[in-house]
């Protein structure tokens, strides 16, 4: 959710920032690339709506479920327990990979 609300402040500030080139270039008269950088912010505000438009269908269908069971059971799932392997394990491990390695 908090990268949601960054994406949407983000798209925010593109907005202001095109209005503010979009009136700068008008109060200076606007020559013929301001025009362009103008329309090529236009055309950046677009594909951030497509990405938008594509992330929030995105949203709805998978994160919606992840939010629909986390506050079915209540609370969010838990990462399951880590445990350090003893050093007997890691030799076993490594005996295990040096044979699967040398078997080749």
């Amino acid at each position: 959710m908090a990268q949601s609300a960054a994406l949407l402040q983000g798209q925010e500030k593109a907005k202001e920032l095109a209005e503010q080139a979009a009136a700068a270039g008008s109060e200076a008269g606007g020559d013929a690339t301001e025009g362009v950088t103008a329309a090529a912010t236009a055309g950046e505000s677009g594909d951030w709506d497509d990405y938008m438009t594509k992330y929030s269908a995105w949203y709805a269908q998978y994160g919606a479920q992840y939010n629909a069971t986390a506050t079915a059971a209540g609370a969010p799932p838990q990462q399951p327990q880590l445990r350090q392997k003893t050093f007997e394990e890691l030799l076993e491990q490594d005996r295990q990979l040096e044979a699967y390695f040398n078997s080749e």
